[in-house]
């Protein structure tokens, strides 16, 4: 009798174990599908804005926004260079992706869109300034800034943009740097404030975002650093962190001749493993190379990034 009440009570408890799993299981799968917007990748809790602000300019720290930007802001300089390249491009197509505020400022329309392409044929994109401005009745507002690339042919044109995401409409828009120059965008303030440019966004181009894992992430990270520095060398050394400047790289000469020593190392360099901490209010990714190198990644905010090695 006693035996069996142990057995009883050990088949309980292990029913009770299995139960306890899987409830957990189940909370940390849910919390993944909440993260980034549906995304599996984690932000740092202090870097995500718990308390938002109307029309107050701050930093994109979900790298959920960052891959949508960046993916709205490519495509234009996709649709560009199809234009140019290929004609591949109707001109209502072009004309979807900017705001029906811009398109009416500039008088623009299904004759003259094309004055608006960009002819570098670029199609890929490196952010180095990326802000966000949301407002409770009006699409989330982006303020952009880099550099737009093609690497094939070596070239660059330096790109200032503003996105409009509208979440209730789920259509994207832009206005390119003209806009931003005639109404003082072009140097914006964090924490200043920005009234709204359009309370919604039809033009129906929707927009599609990019779910990807933090490992995918921490690889974009370090193979644009890697390509910077055989492409866009003066971009990678401004990316560096003072102390390495200090200690190994003083000037920027110094820094294109160890490129130039190293360029086949750089070029067949391939990401391996990353370990993340947070030190000081930054995030830190430690990536280590397939050959075993080591490159330290500093952020404070979504590919934002100061590096040694």
């Amino acid at each position: 009798m006693r035996k069996s009440v142990i057995v009883k009570s050990l088949i309980v408890l292990t029913i009770a174990i299995i139960v306890i799993i899987i409830v957990l299981n189940y909370v940390k799968n849910e919390e993944e599908k909440r993260l980034q917007d549906g995304s599996n990748v984690r932000d740092d809790d202090s870097k995500i804005n718990n308390v938002e602000v109307n029309g107050v300019v701050k930093y994109v720290n979900t790298k959920s926004e960052y891959y949508l930007v960046k993916s709205i802001i490519e495509e234009y300089f996709i649709y560009s260079d199809n234009i140019i390249n290929y004609n591949s491009i109707s001109n209502s197509e072009f004309f979807n992706l900017f705001s029906s505020v811009y398109t009416s400022e500039y008088s623009l329309d299904l004759n003259n869109i094309k004055d608006k392409i960009s002819k570098s044929g670029c199609t890929t994109v490196r952010i180095d300034k990326l802000y966000r401005v949301l407002f409770e009745n009006g699409p989330v507002h982006y303020f952009a800034y880099g550099y737009a690339i093609n690497e094939e042919k070596n070239i660059k044109e330096e790109f200032s943009m503003i996105v409009l995401v509208d979440n209730f409409t789920e259509n994207t828009a832009i206005l390119l740097e003209d806009y931003m120059k005639d109404h003082d965008y072009l140097d914006i303030e964090l924490n200043s404030e920005i009234e709204m440019i359009q309370s919604k966004v039809d033009n129906d181009n929707k927009y599609l975002s990019k779910h990807i894992t933090e490992e995918e992430y921490v690889s974009d990270m370090f193979n644009e650093f890697r390509k910077d520095c055989l492409y866009y060398p003066e971009r990678a050394y401004r990316n560096l962190t003072d102390s390495i400047k200090e200690k190994e790289f003083n000037s920027y000469d110094e820094f294109k001749k160890y490129i130039d020593d190293n360029t086949r190392k750089i070029l067949l360099m391939e990401f391996g493993t990353y370990l993340r901490e947070s030190v000081d209010g930054k995030t830190v990714y430690m990536c280590s190379t397939t050959d075993g190198e080591i490159y330290t990644f500093y952020t404070d905010s979504v590919m934002n990034y100061k590096v040694e090695f």
